[in-house]
């Protein structure tokens, strides 16, 4: 080869390397959290729903390049799909639009160990989670590595060191395994995508502390604390997002990524609402209608009550607490507000329903406390060890003076009764006071919202929505 040649042969190279060096890659990044089994859409809105997400994802692919779809946990635990699936008709919905990972959320393990195990055996896409140890090992894969139009994308999964049915798992702090992981990923991911689901407050401590363990660009994409955020969160260069829950959104984030400054030049984020007119995808949908033809599910869709206004999870429960004084013979009836996921509308509720408002296999129970006791209940006033979730009580303000030596009844579900117990270090002797929560739920809507008009009556169509 001749000078001239040669030296044009080099200079070729040098420009497309400079240019690879200096190219800016758009990445875009769907995502989801706390879905908590809202597959259909609302039957009476026609909002929402993982089927109405997975249209929308499915559309954006096919139409777009250098897209991803990112799950933040909590797929599980919050309607008749799930409760009475033990989580399997969630998975087997998921993976047919399948995430590129899907971080385990603590409501993933609420049907057990095992359960959780048989269902990660049938999904079609990466569960992961750094922070969830069984014998010192991780019980799934800590992170993925993706590859996009050349862009090698680390997504590592952190859950909330918090799972009610952890036995046998040992849950590491989420900010202890980033101190760990991150430095070892420099120079072998171009973007660090933390998948959480640690909820908002525990993200930003996160989005503050990691451009000390990582140098390159990095983003938090989480879950647990049910927040919408529609500019992206945080004061530093990792920002946070997060989709809200019950499956009322998608996420969308549009990064443009430099890979010479290694930075994120721009982070746009978008909340899309699943309208009443995106179609609700096929697969799923079939899904749901094959759940409901069978024959010992069809009392799910009979009616139980029908509200003449619209109640919140507080006025729910609250009634609840109650019924709970009155039918039990207790001087006081306590209920946690945190397991009460939903409000009621307006209108006939039917008993599917009812696992959107309850969604947690859940007992009565009641026992003699002391006077000096019931009273340290009243003054605790939240559910212990988490002071934004205050106790519902009937009495609202407890029963007034008491004899603190004599003994008293006291009923509730069993969590926050076994919860209270060990707070309080209260030696406390169980009976059952009524075999499940959500039945007594149905009886107390029913007596207080009756259901009056023939059209009350009335099943609604299976599949039609949640």
């Amino acid at each position: 080869m001749n000078t001239a040649l040669l030296f044009i042969s080099l200079l070729v190279v040098l420009l497309s390397s400079g240019a690879a060096a200096a190219r800016t890659v758009k990445l875009t990044i769907l995502h989801m959290n706390d879905v908590h089994g809202y597959v259909m859409p609302d039957r009476r809105t026609g909002l929402g729903g993982l089927a109405k997400a997975a249209t929308l994802v499915e559309s954006v692919k096919a139409g777009e390049e250098n897209v991803l779809f990112l799950v933040a946990g909590d797929l599980l635990a919050g309607t008749v799909l799930s409760e009475l699936t033990q989580g399997r008709l969630l998975f087997e919905a998921l993976s047919l639009v399948p995430p590129e990972a899907f971080v385990l959320g603590n409501h993933e393990f609420d049907y057990g160990l095992a359960e959780l195990e048989a269902n990660l055996r049938r999904v079609t896409f990466p569960v992961i989670s750094a922070n969830v140890l069984r014998s010192g090992r991780p019980l799934v894969k800590p992170m993925v590595t993706l590859s996009v139009d050349g862009v090698r994308v680390a997504v590592v999964g952190l859950t909330i060191p918090r799972i009610w049915r952890s036995k046998g798992l040992t849950l590491e702090d989420p900010e202890k395994k980033l101190r760990e992981l991150a430095p070892k990923l420099a120079g072998r991911a171009d973007l660090l995508v933390l998948l959480t689901h640690i909820g908002l407050v525990r993200d930003l401590a996160l989005a503050s502390l990691l451009p000390r363990l990582y140098s390159g660009p990095a983003l938090i994409v989480g879950g647990h604390s049910h927040d919408l955020t529609t500019q992206p969160a945080g004061d530093g260069p990792v920002k946070v997002v997060q989709a809200g829950a019950y499956a009322k959104y998608l996420g969308r984030l549009d990064l443009e990524l430099d890979l010479k400054g290694k930075r994120l030049s721009s982070v746009r984020v978008r909340m899309l609402p699943l309208a009443a007119d995106l179609t609700a995808h096929q697969g799923m949908m079939a899904q749901v209608r094959k759940f409901y033809s069978r024959p010992d599910r069809k009392f799910l869709l009979e009616p139980v009550a029908h509200p003449s206004r619209a109640l919140s999870p507080t006025n729910v429960a609250s009634l609840v607490a109650r019924a709970i004084k009155e039918k039990t013979g207790a001087i006081m009836g306590v209920v946690n507000l945190g397991g009460f996921r939903t409000g009621v509308p307006a209108g006939i509720i039917y008993r599917e329903d009812l696992y959107k408002v309850f969604p947690f296999a859940a007992r009565m129970l009641k026992a003699e406390v002391s006077g000096r006791d019931v009273m340290r209940i009243v003054n605790l006033g939240h559910e212990p060890g988490r002071p934004e979730l205050p106790l519902i009580l009937w009495p609202r303000q407890g029963p007034g003076p008491l004899d603190t030596q004599r003994q008293y009844v006291v009923a509730g579900n069993d969590y926050i009764m076994k919860k209270l117990a060990g707070a309080l270090d209260l030696r406390l002797r169980f009976e059952e006071a009524a075999p499940e929560v959500r039945g007594f739920l149905a009886r107390t809507l029913a007596e207080e919202f009756p259901l009056t008009q023939p059209a009350d009556r009335k099943r609604p169509a299976a599949g039609r929505g949640n």
